[in-house]
């Protein structure tokens, strides 16, 4: 074998070597991507977890209760206000996963079980009456989701109704 047959092999060895390199370093990268993307979903799904503990406590509770039924239930503008960035620290993280949503970022069963409970919030008599006064504070494609949302009627269903049940 010549130096120049030599030299060839050892162009060809390397160009395989930095195909193979390249592909490696492009899984890498889309694997990276998706893990950011999927912590980033879970983040928000966290942050709406943290909204129902507040909401469990008790004085919290509550005053969901009242509000729910319409802010009309509630005592005073602190209460009100109160009422206000509940539903405000609930939808935040509802608007960031709409638009994740709409980008492809999110699995459909993830979307479903989100969904379902804040349809069921927007459901109320209190947010339909908040919504009516702060729906500014969203973007214009959230604003139009939620008025699709609230023209299905979703149910938001008691506790009390359930045990009247039995």
């Amino acid at each position: 074998m010549t130096w120049d047959a030599i030299a060839a092999v050892g162009e060809l060895l390397g160009a395989v070597g930095v195909i193979a390199s390249l592909v490696y370093v492009a899984r890498q990268v889309r694997s990276s991507g998706y893990q950011a993307r999927q912590a980033a979903v879970q983040s928000v799904v966290n942050k709406m977890n943290d909204v129902w503990n507040v909401m469990a406590s008790g004085g919290t509770a509550d005053l969901w209760a009242r509000g729910s039924r319409g802010l009309g239930n509630l005592e005073g503008e602190s209460e009100k206000i109160q009422y206000s960035a509940l539903l405000l620290s609930l939808l935040r993280p509802y608007e960031e996963l709409f638009y994740y949503r709409a980008d492809g970022q999110i699995e459909d069963w993830t979307w479903e079980s989100v969904s379902s409970v804040c349809h069921s919030v927007i459901g109320t008599r209190g947010f339909e009456e908040w919504w009516e006064l702060r729906a500014a504070w969203f973007s214009n494609d959230f604003q139009k989701h939620v008025r699709e949302v609230l023209g299905t009627r979703p149910e938001y269903r008691r506790f009390e109704a359930v045990e009247g049940a039995s």
